[in-house]
């Protein structure tokens, strides 16, 4: 069986096109974090670095900017359809410092004689994590650094299941991912992705939390941060069979939902997640 056969067919079909339709809205919502693993990587003029599940390439095209002209990022991921609106935008960019590979970065060669590896909530979705992590290690130098960003359990992460549970009464269970198996919330354990890294190879592996209130995207109306979310989440699979009175329920249910955590500055829920920074 390939592996990753799952994530492969999900990121290659609807999901991969969803994300394309709301890609301004999931930037949105994960730039700080992105941010702060960025901080962490610290990426130099000059460098060549790997932006691994690297979707439509806001950190890629981030990272180009950051190792500058004398320097390159390359962007992996699964997802064709990612990758196409990848090329797109650094097309649009001139940002010929940047560039993209399709593959799965668990078994395939990746690029070599990287200064770092960059993900933003990219690199959770292996079968094998121990293997995808050693073949990325494999990818940087000796003393080369890896800086990457992942949810910490559901359970502390009112954005994602506040919506969704509020939804699930008018749209049917959304299934939301179990914590360490593959998916979003596939190294919530920092134990165990301390232990996978170290058996991957890794040295001086730090798993630090990153938590705060961020914004949620849609804008400040709450219906519309309701109607963003409902697309974003794993609700988004329940919306095309729903009716429009469910949709409509649902909608209403989560703006509701929402209600309590709008601010002056938007609708703003706690995000937990870690930072993982290591060395070969």
């Amino acid at each position: 069986m390939t592996a990753n056969a799952d994530q492969f067919r999900y990121w290659n079909e609807d999901t991969g096109r969803a994300w394309i339709d709301y890609q301004e809205h999931t930037d949105e919502l994960t730039q700080p974090f992105g941010d702060e693993a960025m901080r962490v990587l610290a990426p130099a003029e000059g460098e060549a670095v790997l932006d691994v599940g690297c979707g439509t390439g806001t950190t890629t095209l981030e990272l180009g900017r950051r190792v500058g002209p004398a320097g390159t990022a390359t962007g992996v991921d699964i997802s064709r359809p990612l990758l196409e609106r990848a090329r797109q935008r650094a097309e649009e960019a001139h940002a010929g410092n940047v560039d993209f590979v399709h593959g799965d970065a668990q078994t395939e060669a990746l690029p070599a004689h990287r200064d770092g590896v960059f993900s933003r909530f990219g690199i959770m979705f292996f079968d094998d994590s121990i293997a995808a992590f050693a073949n990325m290690a494999r990818a940087v130098k000796p003393g080369g650094r890896l800086a990457f960003v992942c949810w910490q359990a559901l359970e502390h992460n009112p954005w994602m299941y506040l919506p969704a549970r509020a939804a699930e009464p008018h749209l049917g269970d959304p299934k939301l991912a179990p914590d360490d198996v593959p998916g979003p919330f596939g190294l919530a354990d920092p134990d165990r992705t301390r232990q996978r890294l170290e058996a991957a190879g890794w040295r001086a592996i730090k798993v630090d939390p990153f938590v705060t209130d961020f914004r949620l995207p849609g804008g400040d109306d709450v219906d519309g941060v309701a109607a963003v979310m409902l697309a974003v989440l794993p609700t988004r699979h329940l919306l095309a069979g729903a009716s429009g009175e469910a949709r409509a329920a649902a909608e209403t249910a989560v703006s509701e939902a929402l209600a309590p955590y709008r601010t002056s500055d938007g609708v703003r829920l706690r995000g937990a997640t870690w930072i993982v920074s290591a060395r070969r």
